[in-house]
């Protein structure tokens, strides 16, 4: 093999390398900006996560505040069901 021939086939892999190693940069580039992406969407996600816990606690407060005032409606009812029935049975008695 000549020199010029040596000297051809290195030109040819020097540009083969430069393409290459330039290709691997915009790789890494890709690479890093995916990693920041997903970083941003980490801190989205989390700060969701955060809105739900508290979205959380206010439903499960304003489910008991309903439970204890259907509480306090149903005790009425019932204690007026027990005046109708004392009645209902005085009303019987007295027809009796």
């Amino acid at each position: 093999m000549t020199r010029e021939e040596m000297d051809e086939i290195r030109r040819h892999f020097d540009g083969v390398a430069d393409a290459l190693s330039s290709n691997v940069r915009m790789v890494a580039e890709g690479h890093t900006l995916l990693r920041q992406e997903i970083g941003g969407l980490s801190g989205q996600v989390g700060h969701l996560e955060e809105r739900l816990d508290r979205f959380e606690g206010e439903v499960k407060a304003m489910l008991r505040i309903s439970f204890a005032d259907l509480e306090q409606r149903v005790r009425v009812l019932e204690t007026a069901m027990g005046d109708l029935a004392g009645r209902v049975v005085r009303l019987e008695s007295v027809r009796s």
